[in-house]
């Protein structure tokens, strides 16, 4: 007798569906035309249960563990931080630690004079704004700014608050 064998490709009349997926659905009596395919839990952001410790990195910078602390906890109420941000998370608490730095030593000095007695531009200027393009990039990338959490779709479960539409 000869076993039969599953198709390979996706069923008659339904192109572009996993048959897996739809035998799932089947068998769970829930095959609707607004069916959806399953997602791996790889693509999922995983987000820690709490705000994990600031990194060795910032054993002695006090601003930078404190904006580690700030934005973790907040980035993970909104279910946008996974542990494969933490880098990058740590990079833009350092930068922003050296940026408060160098807005301090700068002042209201935009200028200095050279030894020849040139005026020239505070070259500590052009390393904030550096520092300050890289942090954009960082709050991008981490869905901080407004842009870019208006870009994260997700659904809140019942009874849950969602902290992206305060409304």
């Amino acid at each position: 007798m000869k076993k039969e064998r599953e198709p390979k490709g996706p069923p008659p009349g339904r192109p572009n569906v996993d048959p897996r997926f739809l035998k799932a659905r089947e068998e769970a009596g829930d095959l609707g035309k607004t069916a959806s395919p399953p997602r791996d839990d790889e693509n999922q952001v995983k987000t820690p249960i709490k705000a994990p410790r600031a990194p060795a990195s910032m054993k002695d910078n006090k601003a930078a563990k404190k904006k580690w602390r700030q934005l973790s906890k907040t980035l993970i109420e909104l279910k946008t931080l996974g542990a494969t941000d933490f880098d990058l998370l740590e990079q833009y608490c350092l930068d922003y630690s050296e940026w408060l730095r160098l807005n301090d030593e700068i002042g209201t000095s935009l200028t200095i004079k050279t030894s020849n007695g040139n005026t020239i531009q505070n070259p500590a200027l052009s390393i904030r704004n550096q520092l300050a393009a890289r942090m954009q990039r960082c709050r991008e990338q981490l869905g901080m700014t407004p842009a870019t959490r208006s870009k994260i779709t997700k659904t809140t479960a019942p009874g849950q608050k969602d902290l992206l539409n305060k409304s």
